[in-house]
């Protein structure tokens, strides 16, 4: 193609760019022409699909200015990319006018473009105030309530038919995850239907009129053909009876999975002998009334499932709009909605400037309802036709990945005819890969036709006309491989899966001791082989880790943690509780991994300290008591833990089930990449590596079960006009349309899982390693491993172990030669420290903090504070707190053994220990009487209130620091005047500590002290009296003992 140029510059063109052929660098290059011709910075918009890519696109283009305005030779290659010469003075004008207004240049995802429309017309299209993009996790908890919604109080018998549908005819699962597969699998769909039940009610059965006896008489005419020895043949007759008992049973499915049937509607013999018309003829009516039945079921399961949806629907927007909160695919619903054609100088009158310019990236990754956004602003851009408007477009239909996001390719594809004034540019040239790497991917890609592995396969336009071969730009040296692994020992336990696993990680370390410096990445296509490959690789020495980041609870430590806060919430968990028994923190709290009682208490403990505390302060009081014992990673990653229980303790959910559900899916950057990183090939895209090793290749390309079909126009666009489940073989088999439908959705299954294979393939460099499992059949199916096998060596069976095949010759120069030298090891980069100035936080963000926390011990031991050492103690204390708050006075009739029992049995407290505290009790209300009697006060208006709770905003008496102070105030009396206005107060703290000694009675007052300060303080605040008119007393009851603090 002919590159942009500042006097020849193409107003409006669609470059489809192969892998490794530089389109940043296609992208950078029109930008800087743009600016170098004087367009506005306020006029570009350039998009893309990550934000990350966003960065690297703005980097590249201030990187490249800042190079030529102060460097001859780059100004020069600028300006051969460019097609003509640019000045010193050129650049650095268009630099400083780029630095200046950064804020107007438009280099964002086509996500943010939309925010940002969206928050110009939030009243328009009726969103909440405030709204913002909600995370993952909490969008995940709205649904699985709007399921709840959705599913109501009553059963729909109809989901029966659904949930068979989803789980392949076996629904084994609860009712709720049923549901929710249902919503993951057709929610969009339905969406992208317009909420149309039209489009769920598209399948009905054939009015054939055929009744289940006629169908049975029929068949009992069909003449059964007859052996040379003139008897019935076995296989006709056995089929026939069958089919006859599959009728009167009502068994449709079984009527249409009869060989015989089969036979009958392909036209081939059954048991090699020809059937003729009046076989045929008996089976009509058979054929006829079990697609009837079996069309009816998938009508109901259809409609069944839309009726789920719209129940889903109004309850998953109900509770979106009360907590403000939008998806990402929300806004570009909500802007076609509300339909910007004809708006758009509104539109970039809110935006506060207009667009004249479009740069697109990766458009094959553009949505079909992303693209109903942007239309009116390419129509615009496209009609004019001087250079004030212009459409730079860039992708590679081969890299689309996202269908499950809605992504459509074609759109790329039909832009040219949609918009004749489009020129046309192909990049086949790779900057990336060596020749040889190159090679292996030309060799698989462009005989995909003639494969035998896709035989059955109608290709779609994206593989059947599309493929360049792709040539290298540079004579790097390396190879391209496919082995297999060693066959599983059965007998050992051993999976195929296990033996793929096991080779990658001894390919990646070959590689890795080869070149220590070269990167090397492991790509896969499930998320559930990231751990066991970087397992295998760790225990071969090698430091490897997951792309992104590795999750936190790759460190044992911090797996512990989680389990012990998840044992908060569900103290059953049997699982949770082996885990902590078994490590350091289970002698911390007190946990026997056998025992379910030890974990109920601590379940009990633990739920108070949070709630006291906060998540983040009592994980960091764990890490100071493991501290001695973690290694540098492990304290490392339990930092992080605290560091996101803060975050979380600021916000208003409260739930340690929710932050561990947080923890678990957060990753975090090790300090030092990885030189062995292991990802799935969506999280490769845009990545490159010095080599690459492919193991997991082995599952079917197919439709999975409970997928759904879906029909739409012409329009790549368009919205979908029928959606059903996809029905059984033997189904499709009666239903011409329906088995075309289910070809069309094959054939793009196929072309998603092709795109996969080719940008696994393209992210090598040098050396491509492709692992397969040893097969002993010469059928070939779709498949990655048979798609290789196809395209490289043949349906041939192939051995374990063994190299099937490979580019690689004697002589050649080592792919380590080609590895890009690692800097120098005693250069670092400079640390700056830069921080925000701080600000008072308000209220609501103030941490957390419970006078009973505040004890004199300047050290405060975790089993100490949870009272571990004595679990009875710690339960008989709450009982005897919870039974003193039955009593108002002492001169009051004493409460019942009955009423006593009753509150105990409230709090899950069992009676018969509940019974064995009784006596003592009993004994410590007669000694602790004058403390709870009325002539304690004299002043005629006494109010005694029991178990008082409190949140106030506290001042540390000591540090200064401001904190929400929550607790209970045990006993609270409040004297008050004749108006009720108090005028004095006494706040009883009961104490069930021993105190055996007046040494220990005096010891046990002062540790108390502070926190009976901070009780007087709260009560302070709540009555509104000086601290001085409140007093404070310690009552020990077990020897009836009171003291004044």
């Amino acid at each position: 193609m002919t590159l942009p140029t500042l006097g020849q510059l193409p107003l409006h063109s669609v470059v489809m760019a192969s892998a490794g052929t530089g389109k940043t660098h296609q992208l950078s290059t029109r930008l800087i022409a743009l600016l170098a011709k004087g367009a506005p910075v306020g006029s570009i918009l350039a998009t893309t699909f990550t934000r990350k890519a966003a960065g690297e696109i703005l980097e590249r283009v201030l990187r490249r200015l800042a190079r030529a305005a102060h460097d001859d030779k780059e100004r020069d290659a600028l300006g051969q990319s460019l097609g003509e010469p640019i000045t010193r003075d050129r650049c650095r004008a268009a630099l400083i006018d780029l630095v200046r207004q950064s804020n107007r240049l438009g280099i964002m995802t086509l996500d943010s473009w939309m925010g940002r429309i969206a928050t110009g017309f939030g009243l328009d299209l009726g969103l909440p105030p405030g709204w913002s993009i909600i995370d993952d996790a909490h969008d995940q908890a709205l649904r699985d309530r709007a399921i709840n919604d959705a599913l109501g109080e009553t059963y729909d018998p109809r989901l029966a038919d659904v949930f068979e549908a989803l789980s392949n005819g076996r629904p084994k699962r609860a009712v709720h995850r049923h549901a929710g597969d249902a919503v993951a699998s057709a929610y969009d769909i339905y969406l992208d239907a317009a909420q149309s039940r039209e489009a769920w009610d598209r399948i009905a059965p054939p009015a054939s009129g055929v009744t289940r006896e006629e169908a049975i008489n029929a068949m009992r005419t069909l003449v059964v053909p007859l052996t040379r020895a003139g008897t019935p043949v076995v296989h006709w007759s056995n089929a026939v009876r069958k089919i006859i008992i599959a009728l009167e049973t009502l068994d449709a499915d079984a009527v249409l999975e009869s060989t015989l049937i089969a036979r009958v509607l392909d036209g081939e013999p059954f048991s090699r002998v020809p059937i003729d018309d009046a076989a045929r003829a008996a089976a009509g009516p058979a054929i006829a009334f079990a697609k009837g039945v079996c069309l009816e079921r998938l009508r109901r399961r259809n409609l069944a499932v839309f009726d789920l949806l719209d129940r889903f629907h109004a309850g998953y927007e109900r509770r979106k709009a009360a907590a403000g909160a939008m998806r990402f695919d929300d806004v570009p619903r909500r802007l076609v909605a509300a339909s910007l054609e004809g708006r758009l100088d509104e539109l970039y009158y809110r935006l506060d400037g207009a667009t004249h310019h479009v740069l697109l990236d990766e458009f094959q990754d553009t949505s079909r309802i992303q693209y109903r956004v942007l239309a009116p602003v390419l129509d615009e851009i496209l009609a004019v036709g001087d250079a004030s408007r212009s459409m730079f477009c860039v992708g590679d239909v081969k890299q689309s990945l996202y269908a499950w996001r809605g992504a459509e390719p074609a759109i790329l594809q039909g832009l040219p005819g949609a918009y004749p004034q489009i020129e046309v540019g192909t990049l086949a040239r790779s900057y990336r890969s060596s020749p040889r790497v190159l090679d292996a991917v030309n060799q698989v890609f462009s005989t995909l036709s003639a494969n035998p592995a896709l035989s059955a396969i109608n290709l779609g336009a994206l593989w059947r006309d599309s493929y360049p071969m792709h040539e290298a730009n540079a004579a790097l040296p390396g190879y391209a491989c496919l082995r297999t692994c060693n066959a599983p020992d059965k007998q050992a336990g051993q999976r195929p899966a296990d033996m793929l696993v096991h080779a990658a990680a001894e390919r990646a370390a070959a590689l890795h001791r080869e070149a220590p410096h070269a990167t090397i990445g492991v790509l896969v296509r499930r998320n559930a082989r990231i751990g066991p490959l970087i397992h295998a690789l760790q225990a071969m020495g090698i430091d490897a880790a997951e792309e992104g980041g590795a999750r936190l609870t790759d460190s044992p430590v911090v797996a512990a943690a989680l389990s012990m806060l998840h044992l908060a919430s569900y103290p059953g968990d049997s699982a949770a509780r082996y885990h902590v028994g078994t490590t350091p923190l289970g002698r911390i709290v007190s946990i026997d991994p056998c025992d379910a009682r030890t974990a109920r208490h601590a379940a009990t403990r633990l739920r108070r300290v949070l709630a006291r505390e906060g998540i983040s302060a009592f994980l960091a009081r764990c890490q100071r008591l493991l501290a001695p014992a973690l290694s540098p990673r492990d304290f490392d990653r339990f930092d992080r833990l605290v560091d996101l229980a803060r975050e979380f303790d600021e916000t208003a959910v409260a739930s340690p089930a929710a932050f561990v559900e947080l923890a678990t899916e957060t990753t975090v950057e090790n300090a030092h990449p990885a030189p062995v990183r292991v990802m799935t090939v969506h999280a490769s895209k845009g990545l490159e590596f010095d080599a690459v090793v492919l193991p997991d290749l082995e599952m079917g390309w197919s439709i999975k079960p409970g997928s759904i079909l879906t029909q739409r126009a012409d329009d790549p666009a368009a919205r979908v006009t029928l959606a059903t489940f996809c029905p059984p073989t033997h189904v499709r088999r009666t239903d011409a349309d329906l088995d075309a439908l289910h070809n069309q959705r094959l054939a793009r299954a196929v072309d998603e899982e092709l795109c996969g294979l080719y940008v696994a393939m393209t992210r090598a460099r040098l050396v491509l390693e492709m692992i397969i499992a040893p097969a002993k059949s010469d059928t070939l199916s779709p498949g990655g491993a048979k798609v290789l096998r196809g395209s490289l060596v043949g349906a041939a069976p192939v051995d374990p172990s063994q190299v099937l095949w490979t580019n690689q010759q004697s002589g050649d120069e080592s792919w380590t030669k080609g590895v890009r030298l690692a800097p120098p090891s005693d250069v670092s980069p400079q640390v700056v420290d830069l921080r925000l100035a701080s600000r008072p936080a308000p209220t609501w963000k103030l941490p957390g903090r419970s006078p009973s926390a505040a004890k004199a011990a300047t050290l405060v031991d975790l089993g100490e504070l949870w009272q571990v050492a004595d679990e009875s103690a710690a339960d008989r204390g709450t009982l005897l707190h919870l039974w003193f708050s039955l009593i108002a006075w002492s001169e009051d009739p004493a409460p019942t053994d009955e009423a006593l029992f009753s509150a105990a049995a409230a709090e899950g407290i069992d009676q018969a220990w509940a019974g064995s505290i009784l006596p003592a009790f009993r004994a410590a209300c007669r000694q602790i009487s004058p403390i709870l009697s009325r002539s304690r006060y004299p002043e005629p208006i006494v109010e005694a209130r029991p178990e008082v709770p409190f949140v106030v905003r506290d001042i540390d008496p000591v540090t200064g620091e401001a904190a929400v102070m929550t607790g209970r105030i045990d006993r609270l009396v409040v004297v008050r005047d004749a108006r009720g206005t108090p005028i004095r107060a006494e706040i009883i703290d009961f104490k069930s500590d021993s105190v055996p000694t007046s040494e220990a009675l005096s010891e046990r007052a002062r540790m108390y002290t502070p926190q009976m300060q901070a009780y007087r303080r709260a009560a302070s605040t709540m009555l509104g009296l000086e601290a001085g008119r409140i007093a404070a007393t310690l009552v020990f009851t077990s020897t009836g003992q009171d003291v004044s603090v």
